[in-house]
């Protein structure tokens, strides 16, 4: 401004100085000849005359005036001297009145300037007549030459310097949510933005995470953590009883039935070991079978009831033990068996029952595995029997094991002894035997047809 100020002065300064001229040559007076002439005028061959606007003349006695040269000009008649145009304007051309203002997106910086300069890229000139341009702000830009105004940098991209010709994309990691914008911030934790000149982030998915600010990519939650949430930073530890198998999970999965786990963060559940159970879904530890209950299988949901003939004495039992020999267990979930009672036996092992000694036996004792036979002359009439019996004064029993006795039989008394044969008897009795031998014989010859007395080789 105080160089258009100058500038205008010095026009006003040429100007009085041209009118003075003029005022000391009497207008329309004939001169004699050329030498007449005053500076600022000129002979056109019959006059002197004042030179016209757009041209001056320094000396007298001149012929012609002297265009304005181009950056300058001559406002007035009669000037003695041209005028350079002021610092805002320009002049391309020469004997000109006047000069031209500076268009806007234009500018001219120094006095007799014979052109206007476009702005540059980065610049701008809104206003006419100026002497310089205004750099584009930050936030903004100017790409073309000769703009009469900056623009703003659209949402997605800044400029922090003034004299921006272009905006620059948000990078990667970061946006720019405005217009205007003098700088990209970087995506927040729990966002993440992998693309350029974006206007916003993108929020972690379930299962996902970004832990800290200007991301580029959201993580995968690892085994045994999950996020159920968007937009987080971190990931969960799966919570005990429960597991997470993979990466990338939304929730956490309980333990089902027959498994279980204690720990927090677990990729997988622990099957129930033998002799316990787990019977429900998400459980943190296992239960032992009770007394009397067993499993031999691991992750069971429930135990099995020790049967008949069979215990568990302990807990967290593993399998079911047969009842030893001499003992029986009747009933179910038992732990322990009971001896065979006198009188019974249990066979063994895995008696479901006791048996009675059967008729003919017997047993004194408990937890034993048969029975007593009754002895000779003893009996046992019934079952049960925990002894056998003599048998009763009058009977005998030859034989074991039986269940009567039978009565003893009768023997006649012994005849009184003959006295002793006389010799004499004995040979009468001789004779008489070995008569009657001898009459048989020959009867016998008789009915054969030849005598008994005939030798073979008597005729």
């Amino acid at each position: 401004m105080l160089g258009v100020m100058r500038s205008t002065g010095r026009l006003l300064l040429s100007v009085v100085l041209t009118v003075g001229a003029v005022g000391a040559t009497i207008p329309g007076a004939a001169a004699a000849d050329q030498s007449d002439c005053q500076a600022g005028e000129y002979f056109d061959g019959a006059a002197c005359v004042p030179c016209p606007e757009g041209t001056y003349q320094p000396l007298a006695a001149q012929s012609e005036c002297i265009p304005a040269d181009p950056g300058h000009h001559v406002p007035g008649s009669g000037a003695i001297a041209q005028i350079a145009c002021p610092p805002g304007t320009y002049q391309p051309s020469p004997g000109q009145a006047g000069c031209l203002t500076a268009d806007p997106g234009h500018f001219a910086a120094a006095a007799a300037a014979t052109e206007q300069v476009p702005c540059a890229p980065g610049t701008y000139q809104p206003d006419a007549g100026q002497v310089s341009c205004v750099a584009a702000d930050p936030g903004h830009y100017v790409s073309a030459v000769g703009a009469v105004d900056q623009v703003e940098c659209a949402p997605g991209s800044y400029q922090e310097s003034a004299g921006g010709i272009a905006c620059v994309p948000a990078a990667p990691g970061h946006y720019v949510a405005g217009a205007a914008a003098t700088a990209d911030p970087p995506c927040p934790p729990g966002t993440y933005q992998p693309g350029s000149g974006r206007v916003g982030c993108r929020s972690a998915a379930p299962g996902y995470y970004v832990a800290t600010g200007g991301a580029t990519a959201q993580s995968l939650c690892g085994p045994g953590t999950f996020q159920p949430e968007t937009r987080q930073t971190g990931c969960l530890e799966a919570d005990p009883g429960h597991v997470v198998p993979g990466q990338a999970f939304a929730v956490q999965w309980p333990c089902a039935a027959g498994t279980y786990q204690p720990e927090p963060g677990a990729t997988e559940c622990i099957p129930a070991s033998v002799g316990h159970f787990v019977v429900a879904a998400g459980a943190t530890a296992q239960v032992p079978c009770a007394l009397g209950t067993y499993q031999p299988v691991p992750g069971a949901t429930v135990c099995r009831t020790a049967t008949a003939g069979h215990f568990a004495a302990a807990a967290g039992s593993s399998a079911q033990t047969p009842c030893p020999a001499g003992t029986y267990q009747s009933g179910n979930r038992a732990t322990g068996c009971d001896p065979a009672e006198p009188g019974h036996f249990a066979v063994g092992p895995g008696a479901s029952d006791q048996v009675p000694c059967g008729v003919g036996s017997y047993q004194p004792d408990p937890r034993r595995t048969g029975c007593l036979l009754a002895a000779v002359d003893h009996f046992v009439d019934t079952a049960g029997a925990i002894a056998s019996q003599p048998c009763p004064v009058g009977t005998h029993q030859p034989e074991p094991g039986q269940s009567t006795c039978i009565p003893m039989p009768v023997i006649p008394a012994a005849p009184e002894p003959d006295p002793p044969i006389s010799p004499w008897l004995w040979l009468i009795m001789a004779a008489a035997v070995i008569t009657a031998v001898a009459v048989g014989m020959r009867d016998a010859d008789r009915r054969g047809g030849r005598e008994w007395n005939r030798s073979p080789w008597r005729r």
